[in-house]
């Protein structure tokens, strides 16, 4: 008996050989002019297999003959076809000494002998060249579903990894059209589509070069009479239509096999109700693709158990607040909003289950006082509501030992609710990094971080020594950084290249090192502007065209760079039509709350015999929104 690895060397030689000589044009047309052994060992060369991965199995040893109603030269590229159009549905979790396996070489390396009895099977029995390649639904689809051979020899692990070291394939055209057959012993309705076949549908890909000029290797395309040419495109999924219908034509991100087991029954009486809700709150197609296609996806989730119930409670709860439409979205509903700007968390509240946010609303209601009308201030509502009931109580019970009032944790909760997501063993950790890197007490630390939930939301312990380090060396002077982040704690959320980009962009505007030094130390929240965000650049542009102040009287009043476009616009417009002037800086429109700017805004008038028009700020924002410099610079930018 020849050795193991001397018939691999000796095969994978002769499978080298023939490629190179089918490069070189010589080849002849697989099948005709050499010999079967041969015409078998080049059509694996060229499909990318090395004969000598099936060296093992019982087809070598001379058992059987390939049939001859197939070309032998089809036999690899039809059995790979199938075996990857399963495979490429599962998560391949790579071996450490294995790295080079693939999905198809662990299938391969399986059942080597019921590999080799496949080559030897009758086409017709299969049906793999008679059509597009069956993908099959079973999970054991090389030792369940191809020809089976009991009393085959079995290999070592050994033999299987040798026999299995799989190189990639080349693309085949087949492999780009879908199928739909029925799955054994499952619905019968149930599709399943290569995820490749999908995005051919959505993008109308242009055919390869491979389906005109052949493959690379020499071998020429097949003619038009051949059973791969003659198959044409089958219609697109239920779940591809619907989409379509709903103005969603991205289908690439919504083509894996969880997407494509959809039936046509479950898009009927799930998908498709959840997409008429949510273009009913108003969202475009592309922020329902993004919700849609989240980690946490509603689609497979009932409409009538699971989406609505979640949907009208979102309803309710926003309804407690003052939603005023935005001036290039007008249709966007208050929940719509919601959902629109957290699509992640959004999806993850919309796929819950509902007895399990029943349970935390109690749980809220009856501990810490927050009702529905309350959670409509929360500022990221959609991750509150995936908070389970243990956590947030877990959380709760940590805080109260450490003394912080109930309404403080109220608060916090509504204000960071992010902070609730965490288990108390890394709240605590990340007090301690407070405590160590700022030179803080556990009582100080903890008023920090009360202060300034979102230290406890980022890895402290890694993020906040480099922020240091670097402010340090920026301001040139050691602890500098420490005393910047006790006055700002909000500087502590920075990373050091956010913080050293931040000073970049001041440079860029004209600014020297000791002059940004100089403003850093009175404002260093100076440190945490990003003028190149779309809200930073929308204030710029109004700086620049209307404001009549310079951006270096911003600069110098922390309320005023901080302010919303909407307050500053609203104020300065507001004046205009009073006829008033403004102060010789900004930040008194900044500074002062509604109700004390209109009561200074009335004493001005009396004071010249006038009169505001306008009983509130409510009143004359309303009328200035719905102005064309209110609908210019009254609304953030909107994502696309």
């Amino acid at each position: 008996m020849v050795p193991l690895a001397g018939a691999a060397a000796a095969a994978a030689a002769a499978a080298v050989a023939a490629t190179a000589t089918a490069s070189a044009g010589g080849a002849p047309e697989a099948g005709k002019g050499m010999g079967l052994g041969s015409a078998r060992a080049h059509s694996l060369a060229v499909a990318g297999v090395q004969w000598a991965q099936l060296q093992l199995g019982s087809l070598s040893q001379g058992q059987q003959q390939p049939s001859p109603a197939l070309p032998s030269a089809h036999l690899p590229a039809a059995l790979l076809r199938l075996i990857r159009a399963n495979t490429g549905h599962r998560r391949q979790k790579k071996h450490p000494k294995k790295q080079e396996l693939t999905a198809t070489g662990s299938a391969l390396a399986a059942s080597p002998d019921a590999v080799a009895q496949y080559l030897c099977r009758d086409p017709s029995k299969t049906g793999v060249l008679q059509g597009s390649p069956t993908v099959l639904a079973g999970p054991q689809v090389e030792q369940r579903r191809l020809h089976s051979s009991p009393g085959a020899p079995r290999h070592t692990p050994t033999q299987c990894s040798e026999l299995c070291a799989a190189q990639p394939l080349p693309s085949d055209p087949a492999r780009q059209r879908e199928t739909s057959v029925p799955s054994p012993g499952r619905d019968r309705d149930r599709s399943f589509t290569t995820a490749a076949t999908a995005a051919a549908h959505a993008s109308a890909a242009k055919p390869s070069r491979r389906d005109v000029k052949g493959h690379s290797s020499g071998i020429r395309a097949t003619d038009s009479s051949s059973s791969s040419s003659s198959i044409s495109p089958e219609a697109p999924s239920p779940l591809h239509a619907c989409l379509l219908r709903y103005g969603i034509t991205d289908l690439a991100a919504f083509s894996a096999p969880r997407h494509l087991a959809l039936n046509q029954e479950a898009v009927s009486s799930n998908v498709e109700p959840q997409l008429a809700e949510l273009a009913a709150e108003g969202l475009r197609p592309k922020q329902v693709a993004r919700l849609m296609r989240a980690q946490n996806s509603p689609l497979p989730c009932s409409y009538a158990d699971v989406f609505l119930p979640n949907l009208q409670l979102m309803r309710q709860i926003v309804a407690y607040t003052d939603h005023r439409p935005h001036s290039k979205a007008p249709h966007l509903t208050a929940a719509g909003k919601v959902l629109a700007t957290t699509p992640a968390n959004a999806a993850k509240y919309l796929s819950r289950d509902p007895s399990k946010v029943q349970q935390l609303l109690q749980w809220l209601e009856g501990v810490l006082g927050v009702g529905l009308e309350q959670l409509a201030g929360c500022l990221d509502l959609c991750y509150a509501l995936t908070i389970s009931a243990a956590a947030v109580s877990a959380v709760c019970s940590m805080l109260k030992q450490q003394q912080v009032p109930a309404e403080q944790v109220a608060h916090i909760l509504l204000a960071h609710p992010t902070l609730f997501g965490h288990r108390p063993e890394t709240v605590s950790a990340r007090l301690a990094v407070l405590q160590q890197h700022l030179g803080l007490e556990h009582a100080a630390a903890l008023q920090v971080a009360m202060g300034q939930p979102t230290l406890i939301n980022i890895k402290l312990e890694s993020s906040l020594p480099p922020l240091l380090r670097f402010l340090d060396g920026y301001m040139g002077e050691e602890g500098a950084g420490c005393r910047l982040v006790r006055a700002q704690p909000s500087l502590g959320t920075l990373t050091a290249e956010a913080a050293e980009h931040s000073v970049g962009r001041l440079a860029a505007r004209g600014y020297s090192q000791q002059r940004a030094q100089g403003m850093i130390s009175k404002q260093p929240i100076l440190l945490r502007l990003n003028l190149d965000s779309a809200l930073q650049q929308q204030k710029l542009r109004w700086i620049e065209t209307r404001a009549p102040w310079p951006f270096e009287a911003f600069l110098e009043d922390p309320r005023a760079i901080i302010a919303s476009t909407r307050r500053l616009a609203a104020r300065l417009a507001l004046l205009g039509v009073c006829g008033l002037q403004p102060g010789a800086t900004p930040g008194a429109l900044a500074r002062q709350s509604d109700a004390s700017f209109m009561a200074a805004l009335r004493q001005r008038l009396a004071a010249q015999g006038g009169e505001l028009p306008w009983a509130s700020w409510a009143e004359w924002e309303e009328v200035w929104l719905g102005t064309e410099e209110g609908r210019e610079w009254g609304f953030p930018p909107l994502k696309d």
